[in-house]
């Protein structure tokens, strides 16, 4: 260890320095926090043999693949997703846009984020009935 009898002399200037240093981490920080909700998911649950899934991307916007029944048959679905911030890491509005001539499938899920491990959704319209709980994968 290597003690120093002699005193500092503390400046104004090196406060102001001091100050700014220990701040930055804190204010870079804040801003750099990706929310939660992007990245990878897939549903908790398989429909069929197979998860449903939805990517978001930093933009805020993603990809999803969603299996369903339909009468006897087992099918699926592309969507383009945008996603709106209503409280970040809690609350969020995705708007799921059917890729191909499927317009009637679009939807909205209203989500809530239960811990960074769940995300709890419910569509609208066709989809209403329709089981959405997701998990990051």
């Amino acid at each position: 260890m290597n003690c120093s009898s002699t005193p500092h002399t503390i400046t104004p200037r090196s406060l102001v320095l001091a100050a700014l240093a220990l701040s930055l981490p804190l204010v870079s920080g804040c801003e750099d926090d990706p929310d939660p909700i992007i990245g990878r998911w897939e549903s908790t649950d398989p429909i069929g043999n197979s998860e449903n899934t939805f990517e978001i991307d930093s933009d805020m916007r993603g990809e999803s693949r969603i299996y369903f029944y339909q009468g006897d048959g087992y099918y699926y679905a592309d969507f383009d997703v945008d996603v709106r911030v209503i409280e970040k890491g809690a609350r969020y509005e995705l708007d799921l846009s059917c890729e191909g001539n499927c317009g009637e499938l679009d939807f909205e899920m209203e989500c809530d984020l239960i811990t960074d491990d769940r995300l709890e959704c419910e569509g609208d319209g066709t989809w209403s009935t329709y089981d959405f709980e997701w998990e990051p994968n």
